[in-house]
């Protein structure tokens, strides 16, 4: 018997989570919890903040969606990123990462395209990751 191979593809990811201020970021490395005037504690970023993305894709496994083309995987990209604009589109507009994005899909190797930014308050990240079709993520 003779094993096939799964044709090549992208498995796309998604993140998007709560972010909080610089200074919430700092209070939470503080010996003392800061108060406020009433002597209520300051909000704090959590201990597990900026959220490991990483560890949240290999623990669900679960891509949001499979592309076997890349024009397919950049159109997933292209919605995303203009429902979540990242705080710096004006230096960095969402058409100019769209390009980058799909010279890096059209590559023969290191074809993956990863996004972490920031879009309001929300940390957001998103992911296409290439899979030959014999190992996939």
């Amino acid at each position: 018997m003779t094993a096939t191979t799964a044709p090549a593809h992208w498995h796309a990811y998604a993140y998007t989570g709560w972010g909080y201020e610089d200074i919430e970021v700092y209070r939470r490395d503080c010996k003392v919890p800061p108060l406020n005037g009433r002597g209520q504690p300051l909000p704090v970023a959590p201990p597990d903040f900026p959220p490991p993305v990483v560890r949240e894709v290999r623990r669900t496994r679960r891509p949001v969606a499979q592309f076997s083309e890349a024009k397919e995987a950049l159109d997933w990209l292209r919605k995303e990123l203009e429902g979540h604009p990242p705080v710096d589109n004006a230096s960095l507009p969402v058409e100019a990462r769209l390009e980058s994005s799909w010279q890096r899909l059209q590559e023969r190797v290191n074809r993956d395209v990863v996004y972490g930014y920031w879009s309001g308050m929300q940390y957001v990240s998103r992911q296409l990751i290439f899979c030959t079709g014999d190992v996939c993520p």
